[in-house]
């Protein structure tokens, strides 16, 4: 974001140090309402990858065709925490 505002030509950054209060809020307020929305998402991604993995067809088929892939997939599925 630092980067995005020096190069809009803006010389406020150069002068005091410091990104205006009102940027840092907003992006702060931005990520925050976004955080919910990833987790949820990467919740329900983890939940429907698990149920293919319990599938013993689609496993034996990823692990003859995309081995690198289930591997990963296992991983993702075992994690305790996003």
């Amino acid at each position: 974001m630092l980067h995005v505002f020096l190069q809009q030509g803006n010389n406020k950054v150069a002068e005091d140090g410091q990104l205006p209060m009102e940027m840092l809020q907003r992006d702060l307020k931005s990520v925050e309402k976004s955080y919910g929305q990833n987790v949820l998402s990467l919740t329900l991604a983890r939940s429907q990858l698990r149920k293919l993995l319990d599938n013993p067809e689609i496993k034996k088929f990823l692990n003859f065709q995309y081995a690198d892939l289930l591997q990963e997939f296992t991983a993702l599925v075992e994690l305790e925490s996003l």
